[in-house]
């Protein structure tokens, strides 16, 4: 329930939740006179982040993230192996357990990429992440394109 103008100015700056802690420090951050971003916006202030993965689980986390519309990248090397009766060229993630995702720097955009199954987390301080760089990315996207 949204609480009506009169009432928003009256809410008072104490802990409004009833909890502690996390609770009510969201509380103070969340106002009802903000606006709302529009997606332009957040369009424009997307930004990659690293996700650990599970052992071997990058490339179902990728297909997962693409069934979910999260912009993803996943960087693979061809690397020949061999088993005993056969040699095949396979496609080997170029860093293991790893999968960089584009997202808004908001908690509700990280929701769903936590909530994958395979995925470890967030690779930064405090499981939040830390925003990468689009140069860092493009060149990795380079190497691969150059073959090194």
């Amino acid at each position: 329930m949204v609480p009506d103008q009169k009432s928003r100015k009256a809410m008072p700056a104490a802990n409004v939740t009833g909890f502690s802690g996390a609770m009510s420090n969201l509380a103070h951050a969340v106002s009802y006179d903000s606006p709302v971003p529009s997606q332009e916006t957040l369009c424009a202030s997307l930004s990659w982040y690293a996700v650990q993965t599970w052992p071997q689980y990058e490339k179902k986390v990728t297909a997962e993230f693409q069934r979910k519309d999260v912009e993803t990248f996943l960087p693979l090397l061809s690397s020949k192996r061999q088993w005993s009766d056969r040699r095949r060229i396979v496609q080997v993630p170029l860093f293991p357990s790893y999968v960089f995702v584009r997202i808004a720097p908001v908690p509700s955009a990280r929701i769903p990429v936590v909530r994958t199954n395979g995925v470890a987390g967030f690779v930064g301080v405090r499981g939040i992440g830390v925003p990468i760089p689009d140069s860092e990315i493009e060149s990795v996207r380079l190497l691969l394109a150059r073959g090194v």
